[in-house]
């Protein structure tokens, strides 16, 4: 029983990564219309959460991505325009768009709106401030092969 266990102790232990300290996050960037000219904004204005199977395969990158909005804030629809790797984080993207819930912008009256919105995927070793300042930094690069 106990070298069972050890065994799989063991395992799990010879499983993990060299480093612990590798962390992952997500950059969102407003680029058209900048969140304070927006119509609608997201009811929670959180980070989102970086995708479980990118960091399992070590994905990062980053996706430029059109919303459309009807004049009741509701989702339309999410289109890539631009992604690096090329449209491998469409797909779990979209879905955290698709999941976003909006709320009218102070002072703005109720229309249909498009945005552009960037999110940075990125992953790295260090800090979670390192892995944070590089992100921010490859917010600033172009989103294109």
């Amino acid at each position: 029983m106990n070298i069972t266990r050890n065994l799989l102790l063991l395992t799990l232990i010879a499983s993990m990564p060299l480093s612990a300290a590798n962390y992952g996050t997500v950059t969102l960037t407003h680029l058209l219309p900048s969140k304070e000219d927006s119509t609608w904004v997201r009811e929670k204005q959180v980070t989102p959460m970086y995708p479980k199977a990118f960091a399992m395969n070590g994905i990062v990158g980053c996706g430029v991505f059109e919303i459309s909005l009807d004049d009741s804030g509701n989702t339309q629809n999410v289109s890539l325009v631009s992604s690096v790797p090329e449209r491998i984080i469409f797909r779990p993207s979209k879905k955290v768009i698709e999941s976003w819930r909006w709320q009218l912008n102070a002072d703005k009256s109720a229309s249909a709106e498009t945005k552009i919105l960037r999110l940075d995927y990125c992953m790295g070793q260090g800090t979670q401030q390192d892995v944070e300042e590089q992100c921010q930094a490859q917010a600033t690069l172009a989103c294109e092969q």
